[in-house]
């Protein structure tokens, strides 16, 4: 799905940051592509973590088991590319960045939540447990905010005149700091 930015509500860098981190809070699990051996692309699903002290600093964060492969290929290779996807609202991110493999104990208790026990039954002090976080480098969103009815009708228009759908929504490429 292409979106054209529309300069008539074209939003302002600050105004995309706050929207991107609106449209993230609503995610809560993610794509993390790595390289994996060889240099080729592997991605994966992992569950967000966020904080209050997280919010909006540029910095996502994940568990992850400290010799799994995901931790390895972030060691070997840092650069990775975070995707998030909300087809129900048709609102869906993307982001890339520099990872980090941490140990933090007071930020993984806090950070903490039921949904993770079954991967560190020992809880956050799991001597298994490691933090990845990225620190984002680019970010961009793209969101339609009209009903399916109103999406449909401008694709089927566009079929039908063999020009690209107008006004489907917004993307935008975000400023991260």
């Amino acid at each position: 799905m292409n979106l054209p930015a529309d300069p008539a509500t074209d939003a302002g860098p600050e105004e995309a940051r706050a929207r991107f981190w609106k449209l993230l809070g609503r995610q809560r699990v993610a794509m993390l592509s790595t390289h994996a051996d060889g240099g080729r692309l592997r991605a994966r699903p992992l569950r967000l973590q966020t904080d209050a002290e997280d919010d909006h600093s540029g910095r996502l964060t994940f568990f992850v088991v400290a010799d799994s492969d995901v931790a390895r290929e972030v060691e070997a290779d840092p650069t990775v590319g975070v995707t998030f996807a909300d087809s129900d609202a048709d609102a869906y991110l993307s982001a890339c960045g520099r990872a980090a493999i941490v140990v933090d104990t007071m930020r993984q208790k806090a950070l903490w939540s039921a949904a993770a026990k079954p991967w560190f039954p020992e809880g956050p002090e799991d001597a298994r447990l490691r933090l990845l976080d990225v620190q984002l480098e680019c970010a961009e969103y793209w969101d339609t905010r009209e009903s399916k009815m109103v999406q449909l009708f401008k694709l089927a228009r566009a079929a039908a005149t063999g020009r690209p759908p107008e006004d489907l929504g917004e993307h935008r490429s975000v400023p991260v700091r």
